[in-house]
C-alpha cells in the first residue's frame, strides 16, 4: 500500500504548479519482542544483552532519496565564498606585500570555486559508481563496524563527557583561549624572513636642497671608508641623483633628487655583511643618523597596510553567514568558534619555535575564512 502511494505521489509531482504532496495516514513499520523476565533470568542473561544484539541487527542500508522540508534542495556555496574573502586584505592591500601576493586572491578564489563545482557535481557521481556498500554476513550487519573501534568508543566517551559537563567545558575552553592571547606576545613576530642575500643596499639622503655636487662629494667620502674594509666586500657601486636599478624586486624606485645617492655593497657572505652593517653604524659621522629602510621598514608598514581591509573583509563575512544561517545566535556562535584558531596558532608557534612570518598569516587568514 504505501509503495503505490509513494508512486501516486511522485506521478502528482510531475502536474504543473504542484509543489509539495504529502502522505497522512503512514505509520512506521514496528516489530514487537515478548520477552519472559523468569526465562532470561534462569539462563542468565540480562534484558539489556536482548536490546544489545537487537539494536546491533538493526542495520539500514543506505539509499538514495534524501527528504527535506521542501523538494528543493539548494547547493549553498556560500562557505566557499567565506574561505575566499578571508583573503581580501591581500588583494587590496598596499606596498610590497601586494606587489608580491595581489595575484594569490584571484588564484585561491578560482582553485575554491572549480573545487567546489567538482566536489557538488563530479564527487557524488563517482560516489555513486565506485563506494559500494560491503554486506558480510547473511542477516545483513557488518562484521567489523569501524565505529565499534577502540577509537571511536573513546572518541564517543569523551564526547558524552563533554556533552555533560557543558560548564567546566566552557570555563576550561575560555581559561585556554585567554593564556592563548597572553602568549601570542612571546611568540617572534617576523613578517618577512631575514634576508640571506650578500647586499647592503644603502641610502644616502642629504638635507633638501644641497646640490648635486655635494652629494658628490659626501658619496666619494663614504665610498673611501669602503675602500678600507675590502676584506669584507667583494665590491660596491653607488648612484648620485638617482637609485639603484631594481636588480631585485625588494627594491623600490626612488624619484631622482640632487641631494640621493645610493649605494649597493656586495660583501662576501652573510656574516660579512652584518660585520659592515656594525661597522658603518659605528663610523657614522656626528649629525648623520640611520632610520629604517627596505625589508625592515617593510615589515613594520606590511602589516598595516594588511590590517587596513580587515574591517571590510570582516563586514562580507558576516553577510555571508547571515544569508547562509539566517539567524544572529548561529552567526555569533559561529565568529565565536572560528576566534578559537588563536588557541591553535599561538601554541603551534610556540611549541614549534617558529616565527609569525607572512605564511603564518596567510594560513591565520585562510582559517578565518574556513568558519
Amino acid at each position: 500500500m504505501r509503495r503505490a502511494a509513494e508512486k501516486a505521489r511522485r506521478l502528482i509531482l510531475q502536474v504543473p504548479n504542484v509543489q509539495k504532496v504529502e502522505l497522512l495516514g503512514v505509520q512506521e513499520e514496528k516489530v514487537y519482542v515478548e520477552i519472559e523476565n523468569a526465562k532470561l533470568a534462569s539462563l542468565g542473561i540480562p534484558p539489556t544483552a536482548i536490546s544489545s544484539a537487537i539494536k546491533s541487527q538493526n542495520v539500514i542500508s543506505p539509499s538514495a532519496m534524501v527528504e527535506t522540508e521542501t523538494d528543493n534542495v539548494y547547493l549553498r556555496i556560500t562557505g566557499t565564498l567565506i574561505t575566499c574573502m578571508g583573503f581580501i586584505p591581500i588583494a587590496f592591500a598596499k606596498g610590497i606585500t601586494s606587489e608580491f601576493c595581489q595575484s594569490m586572491f584571484h588564484v585561491i578564489a578560482m582553485s575554491l570555486l572549480v573545487s567546489w563545482f567538482v566536489s557538488v557535481m563530479v564527487a557524488p557521481l563517482f560516489g555513486t559508481y565506485l563506494i559500494k556498500v560491503k554486506v558480510t554476513d547473511e542477516t545483513g550487519s557488518k562484521k567489523d563496524d569501524m565505529y565499534q573501534s577502540r577509537f571511536y568508543v573513546i572518541f564517543r566517551s569523551v564526547l558524552k563527557w563533554c556533552l555533560t559537563h557543558k560548564a567546566v567545558v566552557i570555563a576550561a575552553t575560555a581559561g585556554v583561549f585567554a593564556a592563548s592571547v597572553v602568549l601570542m606576545d612571546h611568540v617572534h613576530q617576523e613578517f618577512f624572513p631575514q634576508s640571506v642575500r650578500p647586499e647592503i643596499i644603502m641610502s644616502m639622503r642629504l638635507p633638501e636642497g644641497s646640490s648635486l655636487k655635494d652629494t658628490e662629494e659626501e658619496g666619494r667620502r663614504f665610498a673611501e671608508f669602503l675602500d678600507a674594509h675590502r676584506d669584507k666586500i667583494e665590491n660596491y657601486s653607488y648612484y648620485v641623483g638617482t637609485g639603484a636599478p631594481r636588480f631585485v624586486l625588494t627594491i623600490d624606485p626612488v624619484a631622482d633628487s640632487s641631494n640621493f645617492a645610493q649605494f649597493v655593497i656586495v660583501s662576501k657572505d652573510v656574516d660579512s655583511r652584518n660585520e659592515m652593517t656594525a661597522a658603518i653604524r659605528k663610523e657614522l659621522p656626528l649629525g648623520y643618523s640611520i632610520t629604517p629602510a627596505g625589508s625592515l621598514e617593510d615589515s613594520d608598514t606590511a602589516m598595516d597596510f594588511l590590517l587596513t581591509p580587515v574591517p571590510v573583509t570582516v563586514f562580507i563575512v558576516v553577510t555571508l553567514l547571515m544569508i547562509q544561517l539566517r539567524r544572529v545566535k548561529l552567526v555569533i556562535l559561529t565568529l565565536l568558534t572560528a576566534s578559537m584558531g588563536v588557541i591553535g596558532v599561538t601554541f603551534g608557534m610556540l611549541f614549534f619555535d617558529k616565527a609569525l612570518g607572512f605564511v603564518a598569516y596567510l594560513g591565520i587568514l585562510a582559517l578565518m575564512g574556513m568558519i
